[in-house]
């Protein structure tokens, strides 16, 4: 009888064993498992020597049996992660609560379900995706060491902009792709494209893209453009991109209602009303009309075809503004200024049916504009006490209303509509501008519009003392080695046409140096270098050299002692037969 008993006794062990397991199963981790031992997953949680990745993959294995309780929040404003609340099972350590520091969120969504699925971002790059319930509670964490699921939204056909905007930023800032965005000028579509992408993404659809077009572009204080685009929906994309054209970020900020809203707010700036009022013009939201009158007139704007849906818009905001002048642009529209009593200056892009294209507060806040501003809202107050002339309708009073607006409308900045790389200013105008630095808003805002100054580079190799040339000189421009393009000037002399006759100077934009190497080609039999005569801003000059077949020198194009500005640069080579040293006097070649 016992012999039969024995294996029922080990069948019920089995059982009871099986029966604890239920409740305690065992762990795996890492290249171990641990049976009813969880203490080892918080040594592990809590050990500053284990990775990042090891430490958060500990933790998932905690919450996902239920032996931790977190709850955590994400600050708005900062992206902090905050930990509300952290309970252990008895007998577990205390977790260390600074596995999340260093974390800031980079974006929240929800998920159908009604998760929050936070992504976060540390200062080492590393990206922690955290799924939260609504009560605030954690119920996973891990470092994402793919974008799968980001790329699965980008490509989705269900995911709004929004989001898939934030999947993109989030994807660029943990450096799993690199996104490129190039914008040849307002109102043209963006066209962006993806660089570096880690071969374990797939392809990314880059159509959220597709019919945005640039508002606006400004400078932050890092030197970073901040562009607005609107796609034909009336939804706005704010973008941040680096110098480079590389894409910081990406974020649908707001709709045609939001601009209704600030054009209508109490608080809004006066720049802000008429910036938002230009994006529902650009849009197609609203059509705005206006007749420009002569000097002193009021300004007045008719806004008409407001979609019905957005409601009435306040227009008040044009109250006050009396014209100052107009002229007219390369595309034959009228550029009509205006300013009110607050010394505001308003610019206004009209087309030839009167129809405004946009309207903007030119206000560059630095010294410089807001002196131009107060000298502006001086001005205003002469066209008041003016007012009284015109309505007197007599040649004295039209002759100084004429002689006003001209000098109204001249702010001392001549554009050259025939030559892109030039424009002309007064002498105290590029003073200040120099003054307020390369890294200012009012320098970068001249800068942009010019392109970089053309060099045409002559040359002419000689091969004898009697000034014989071949044509076999090659010379290499080194733009690597050049400076970074700068703002320079001319000496200050009279322009016919230009500025009413004051002195002013040209500016371009130019390298002030420029690197080249020279070489012979090959098959040539005077290959052996021995000097050059240069002529650039510096005037002309001799160098001579050891003979050579290859010879690096630099060139100023710009030099700011003699405000010499030249671009066309001439250099001659002075060559002997190869492998001698039968130099000769330099002169001029044939």
């Amino acid at each position: 009888m016992k012999k039969v008993l024995i294996p029922f006794l080990v069948a019920g062990m089995l059982c009871t064993t099986s029966c604890t397991e239920l409740f305690e199963p065992s762990v795996d981790y890492g290249d171990q498992t641990y049976i009813n031992d969880y203490s080892a997953l918080v040594s592990v949680i809590n050990d500053l020597n284990k990775s990042i990745s090891e430490r958060f993959e500990a933790l998932n294995k905690l919450l996902d049996k239920n032996l931790a309780d977190i709850k955590l929040s994400v600050d708005e404003n900062t992206g902090a992660i905050k930990i509300l609340g952290e309970n252990v099972e008895n007998g577990l350590s205390s977790i260390n609560k600074t596995l999340f520091d260093g974390f800031s969120a980079l974006s929240t969504q929800i998920d159908e379900t009604g998760k929050q699925i936070v992504y976060a971002i540390n200062e080492n790059g590393e990206l922690l995706r955290l799924e939260i319930d609504e009560t605030g509670k954690l119920i996973s964490a891990q470092i994402e060491k793919s974008a799968t699921k980001l790329v699965e939204t980008i490509n989705s056909l269900t995911a709004t902009l929004s989001e898939k905007f934030d999947a993109l930023t989030i994807i660029t800032k943990a450096g799993f792709a690199e996104v490129s965005v190039k914008i040849d000028d307002l109102d043209k579509t963006l066209d962006a494209q993806l660089t570096n992408v880690n071969t374990n993404l797939g392809t990314l659809n880059t159509t959220m893209f597709d019919g945005f077009k640039a508002l606006n572009t400004t400078l932050d204080a890092n030197g970073n453009k901040i562009v607005t685009a609107m796609n034909e929906n009336g939804e706005l994309l704010r973008l941040e991109i680096d110098e480079t054209g590389k894409l910081i970020s990406a974020e649908i900020k707001k709709t045609a209602d939001a601009l209704v809203a600030v054009i209508n707010s109490q608080t809004a700036t006066i720049s802000e009303k008429f910036d938002a009022l230009t994006a529902m013009i650009n849009t197609g939201f609203a059509n705005v009309t206006t007749q420009i009158g002569k000097v002193g007139d009021q300004l007045h704007l008719d806004i008409q075809g407001v979609n019905e849906s957005l409601g009435a818009l306040n227009t008040t905001m044009t109250n006050g503004f009396t014209t100052l002048g107009t002229k007219i642009d390369a595309n034959g529209n009228t550029i009509a200024t205006a300013i009110n009593e607050q010394g505001e200056k308003l610019e206004l892009v009209i087309d030839n049916n009167g129809k405004v294209i946009s309207a903007e507060i030119k206000d560059f806040k630095d010294a410089y504009n807001t002196a131009e501003a107060a000298e502006l809202a001086k001005m205003a107050e002469i066209i008041g006490a003016v007012n009284d002339l015109t309505a007197a309708n007599n040649t004295n009073s039209a002759n100084l209303l004429a002689k006003l607006e001209q000098l109204l409308t001249d702010k001392g900045i001549y554009y050259d509509e025939n030559n892109a790389e030039q424009m002309y200013m007064t002498p105290e105008n590029f003073a200040a501008i120099q003054d307020a630095g390369v890294n200012s808003n009012v320098y970068k805002l001249y800068a942009d519009q010019l392109n970089v100054l053309s060099v045409t580079f002559t040359s002419k190799q000689v091969v004898d003392a009697t000034g014989s040339t071949h044509e076999h000189a090659v010379f290499t421009p080194n733009t690597a080695a050049d400076a970074a393009p700068v703002l320079v000037a001319s000496r200050a002399e009279i322009v016919d046409g230009i500025a009413n006759g004051k002195k002013v100077v040209k500016v371009v934009k130019t390298a002030v140096n420029r690197n080249y190497t020279v070489t012979i080609t090959t098959g040539c039999n005077y290959r052996s270098m021995f000097a050059m005569r240069l002529t650039d801003a510096n005037g002309t000059k001799d160098v001579t050299f050891t003979p050579t077949l290859s010879h690096s020198f630099e060139l100023i194009v710009y030099n700011a002692s003699t405000s010499v500005i030249k671009n066309g640069i001439n250099a001659i080579v002075y060559c002997c037969e190869t492998g001698t040293n039968n130099t000769y006097s330099l002169v001029d070649p044939k």
